[in-house]
Formats: structure tokens, C-alpha cells, sequence
């Protein structure tokens, strides 16, 4: 993502939200936002036609949340039978 600048009060698609989050340091695949939002968790979104629109500000305050909860030595509840969905965050490359 060369020369985009995002502003709080900018407006992502789910794909282009996760272009985002990924420049954020943190891996996570495209259907990430997806399933999260159908487990009523994750940023708040709204929709623009059939489109979900996420507010860039939404994001970062999830971020945040995401890393206060994974600093703590309790992760939460895994799900039965289902491998933990966890965002991870990258190493920066050199």
C-alpha cells in the first residue's frame, strides 16, 4: 500500500479494511473480518447498499482492544471443535 494516506474519518470496504489491518502489522486472511463480524465481534461496520463499511478510527480502537486482551495471560474461551481464531501481529520486515 504505497502512498495512501488513510484518515480517521475514512470509510474501508472489508477487503480494503483488510489491507489495512494487514499494514498494521497484523496477519490476518480475507475472510477474517467475516467471520468475526457473524460472531457479532469485531469493529462495528455498517453497510452502504450490500456493502459492509468499516470507519478507519473503529478499526484502530479494535487493534487496540486486540492487543490489551492478548497482553493478559488469559486469552478466553476457545470454541469447541474449532481451532482459536487469533489476530496475530507480524514482525516488521527489515
Amino acid at each position: 500500500m504505497n502512498d495512501v494516506i488513510f484518515l480517521k474519518e475514512t470509510y474501508l470496504t472489508r477487503a480494503q479494511a483488510t489491507e489495512y489491518i494487514r499494514s498494521k502489522g497484523y496477519g490476518i486472511g480475507a475472510g477474517y473480518l467475516p467471520y468475526i463480524a457473524s460472531k457479532k465481534q469485531g469493529p462495528p461496520y455498517k453497510y452502504l447498499g450490500q456493502t459492509a463499511i468499516y470507519l478507519i478510527a473503529d478499526i484502530d480502537a479494535y487493534l487496540a482492544s486486540i492487543d490489551e486482551k492478548h497482553s493478559s495471560p488469559n486469552l478466553g474461551k476457545l470454541e469447541r471443535g474449532r481451532p482459536p481464531k487469533i489476530l496475530i501481529r507480524l514482525p516488521k520486515s527489515a
